[in-house]
């Protein structure tokens, strides 16, 4: 299960660097107008926790360099004030 995990949040990492690249392409010739990003979110049940030690593979997944987790210290370590 962790590898199959792994390989989805390696996908959803490619395919929102994909979407950007696309979206922030425009038909030659248009006006280009810079777009400015305020922010970018994943949201969702991603079935794994930070704390499990079967979920260690995981914990250690690119994800958590490119977004932040408001509820993580790191890998295997949750904020004391989080629940479940």
């Amino acid at each position: 299960d962790s590898s199959i995990r792994c390989e989805q949040l390696d996908l959803l990492l490619q395919w929102g660097a994909e979407f950007r690249q696309s979206s922030s392409q425009l038909p030659e010739g248009e006006k280009v107008f810079e777009d400015l990003v305020a922010f970018d979110v994943v949201l969702g049940d991603l079935n794994f926790d930070n704390c499990s030690s079967e979920d260690k593979l995981e914990q250690q997944h690119a994800l958590f360099t490119q977004y932040k987790d408001p509820c993580r210290l790191g890998p295997g370590e949750d904020k004391p004030w989080a629940l479940g």
